[in-house]
């Protein structure tokens, strides 16, 4: 048997061994520890050795032999271990059950010539994890076993949680600095082991942490402090947290009561979190379970609410509000800007990248409108002599683009104010109604902590 390579090519699998004669050649501290495992697995154990340990009498249920090792203690057996210090022996045995057609497994190194080896592995609350290198690294593969064996131990209790900030119920400095450490807070949460799948819903007056986490104080704790410590964070856990999602992919807590673009935002937070290993199958059964449910609250709401954009909110504020004198200019040509275009046609737009372009257009405005995804403010201070006395500056971008010093600035907020509240209450009662016939999504949805 000399020149047995030191790894093989493997097959994962369960063995069924209730009520299955099973045989342990040797009495020692590797007899007992997988004698063990198979008395836990119901086998029917028999024991051979000269010498048979404390640790291996103990166990329950277990045929004990105290002699040598014969030929004919193979006979009838299903699967045989080989599992004492001689190694001539240890071999012997491996050759008797091939010849016999018995599997047979050995801890030295006649290993390679039986049939199977048991993997590092650990049972918890019904479930069995095992792990196994072909054989190149026992150590390797207990290192991982007792690392994932603390990672079960958190997976045991766990919750869904939502914890950010939304322009509704927090000032804008927040979400500013929020969106600002974004890189710092993801490369953060991805070491963190209470936090086993998220995503970051990151739009223009939202940032939020959506995810299965650890159940407990000290994981929110953490989370708090990698995302600002004393910043003004609004927290929703289980149930809270899944009707909480389903409201805003259904509009109900953006700037324009009922919008749309919310849900495309979901999809695309989801995906960029999938292509970076943050999140998988469990957030894209929420996800898949919210967009459902969001759906059907949009068509019952719908003879109540039609379905405003934020550049809807823009047009509906001017209407009520007051005549615009001059032209009207546009900053920004993303989706918003072009949008806001389609309902201005007549409206200059630019992309608010070139100052020269800025400041010719600027003093001719009886109407700005900023749509733009800079960092900093693009008519600050050094225009406020460009900006015509009687002009409305409308900033719809998060991170403000307009220095909110300027005359005539008209924020995110203000915009919303325009929504009357009879008719955000009799949103919410209708989406209530339908998200509590909808609660055994959410059990069905926590399944894995039983």
């Amino acid at each position: 048997m000399s020149g047995t390579p030191l790894s093989k090519k493997m097959f994962p699998a369960t063995l069924i061994l209730e009520g299955r004669p099973c045989l342990i050649v040797g009495g020692g501290r590797v007899a007992a520890r997988k004698g063990a495992k198979l008395a836990a697995a119901g086998a029917t154990l028999t024991v051979v050795a000269p010498l048979i340990k404390e640790s291996v009498m103990s166990l329950s249920g277990v045929r004990l032999i105290e002699r040598a090792f014969c030929p004919d203690d193979i006979a009838g057996m299903f699967l045989v271990f080989a599992l004492t210090d001689d190694s001539a022996l240890n071999r012997r045995v491996v050759e008797l059950c091939r010849q016999k057609g018995i599997l047979c497994s050995a801890a030295d190194a006649s290993w390679p010539d039986g049939d199977l080896i048991l993997p590092a592995s650990f049972d918890a609350d019904g479930l069995t994890v095992a792990i196994g290198t072909a054989g190149r690294s026992c150590r390797r593969s207990r290192m991982l076993r007792e690392s994932l064996f603390r990672h079960v131990q958190f997976l045991q209790k766990m919750d869904l949680l939502i914890l950010g900030a939304d322009s509704n119920r927090c000032d804008f400095q927040t979400l500013e600095k929020l969106k600002a450490a974004r890189p710092a807070i993801e490369s953060a949460l991805a070491c963190l082991r209470g936090v086993h799948e998220f995503i970051i819903l990151d739009t223009c007056n939202r940032f939020e942490v959506i995810g299965l986490v650890s159940a407990c104080d000290t994981t929110e704790t953490l989370l708090r402090g990698v995302m600002g410590p004393g910043a003004a964070l609004q927290v929703a856990r289980g149930a809270d947290a899944f009707v909480r999602l389903v409201e805003i992919a259904a509009g109900l807590h953006s700037q324009a009561l009922g919008e749309t673009r919310i849900v495309a935002q979901i999809k695309a937070a989801l995906a960029q979190a999938q292509d970076q290993q943050q999140a998988a199958s469990f957030m894209q059964a929420w996800i898949d379970v919210t967009l459902c449910i969001s759906k059907e609250i949009r068509s019952a709401t719908a003879p109540l609410l039609p379905a405003f954009e934020t550049e809807d909110l823009v047009f509906q504020w001017l209407e009520t509000n007051r005549p615009i004198l001059g032209k009207t200019l546009i900053i920004g040509r993303g989706e918003i800007g072009q949008s806001l275009h389609g309902k201005f046609p007549d409206a200059v737009q630019i992309s608010g990248r070139s100052e020269d372009e800025l400041r010719r257009h600027l003093p001719e405005a009886g109407l700005v409108i900023c749509a733009t995804s800079s960092d900093t403010f693009v008519i600050d201070e050094p225009h406020r002599k460009l900006v015509r006395d009687s002009a409305v500056l409308i900033d719809v971008s998060l991170p403000r683009n307009i220095n909110p010093s300027l005359p005539g600035v008209v924020s995110l907020s203000d915009l919303r104010a325009a929504i009357r509240p009879e008719t955000l209450e009799q949103v919410r009662n209708l989406s209530r109604e339908i998200l509590t016939r909808h609660f055994g999504d959410y059990e069905r949805l926590i399944q894995f902590r039983k």
